[in-house]
């Protein structure tokens, strides 16, 4: 039985598209982990000056 040679397709990219989703992804999540970290750091913040000033 003979077999045909398939040609390989086109290349593929790799990490570079991988990482373009990686900062993306990044990019999205990044509001909202900084305004949760507000959320939490304002408490703290706000004890500690309160420890010092009373």
């Amino acid at each position: 039985m003979a077999t045909a040679a398939v040609p390989a397709g086109p290349p593929k990219q790799g990490r570079s598209k991988g990482m373009s989703e990686r900062r993306l992804a990044a990019l999205m999540v990044s509001p909202s982990m900084i305004l949760i970290g507000i959320v939490a750091a304002y408490p703290i913040g706000y004890a500690v000056w309160l420890s010092l000033h009373e």
